[in-house]
């Protein structure tokens, strides 16, 4: 569904609030006038309705269909650095690493080209993807040193701190990855894959005191996720519309 039913909607069958949008089509009938059908020209620009269908495709796993999607973006709009940030993407669950790379630092050249307000952010969020293709190329310290200028522009996002911190960790740079999963918790306390990392850095030095603490977190927040989970399970087969149980 589009949106969330309402009791009353399940009850009387009605899927009217389902339609986003809507257009006429004439028929011709036997007799009768000839059918004229103009096409409703959309206010989204081509380029952007093939990218949001790429993101689509890429989401459910259509590499191919999205990389077709996104070369149409780059064929439509080739100064616009987005096109070619998700064809890197592409090329990353491909892990064809060398083409991710080509992707991206033609992306990021663009951004350089072209500044706008947004595109610190955007570029940031580019070169986050070009430091994890380092990484996948071997280049790690290079890697490390492009993910230190995305921190410069998101300081406080868990997953970057997450990945360098595993990054670190991997090279046996067990206080500098401490450091940037100890910064994660202070933004979510509950954050799994921090306590996860850092229990096993800790295990890796040698302190197990520590490393039990965070495995006794990293423990109490799994039974509680289980909890949870059953739960919600249990609610979804006791509130099952009538309407809809014949179905399974």
């Amino acid at each position: 569904f589009f949106k969330q039913k309402t009791a009353y909607e399940i009850r009387n069958c009605d899927w009217s609030s389902d339609v986003c949008s809507s257009d006429l089509l004439q028929f011709e009938i036997e007799g009768g006038d000839r059918a004229t059908n103009t096409p409703t020209p959309s206010a989204i620009p081509e380029w952007q309705r093939w990218n949001d269908y790429g993101i689509g495709l890429l989401l459910q796993g259509d590499l191919k269909n999205a990389t077709y999607a996104f070369t149409q973006v780059t064929a439509l709009s080739p100064k616009w650095p987005e096109g070619y940030v998700n064809i890197g993407r592409v090329r990353q669950v491909e892990r064809d690493t060398p083409a991710a790379r080509t992707a991206l630092e033609k992306a990021i050249q663009l951004y350089d080209a072209n500044p706008t307000p947004m595109t610190p952010y955007q570029k940031g969020r580019a070169m986050n993807f070009y430091a994890q293709s380092l990484f996948d190329g071997g280049q790690i310290e290079e890697a490390l040193a492009t993910m230190a200028k995305v921190r410069e522009v998101f300081p406080d996002d868990r997953n970057v701190r997450n990945l360098t911190g595993a990054w670190l960790f991997r090279m046996g740079r067990y206080d500098e990855a401490i450091t940037h999963f100890t910064h994660s918790l202070s933004i979510e306390p509950e954050d799994v894959a921090a306590h996860y990392n850092l229990m096993k850095c800790y295990r890796a030095k040698g302190d197990m005191q520590k490393a039990g603490v965070h495995e006794q977190l990293l423990l109490a927040r799994e039974r509680l996720v289980s909890v949870l989970l059953l739960q919600k399970g249990c609610r979804q087969v006791l509130c099952k519309p009538a309407t809809t149980r014949h179905l399974e």
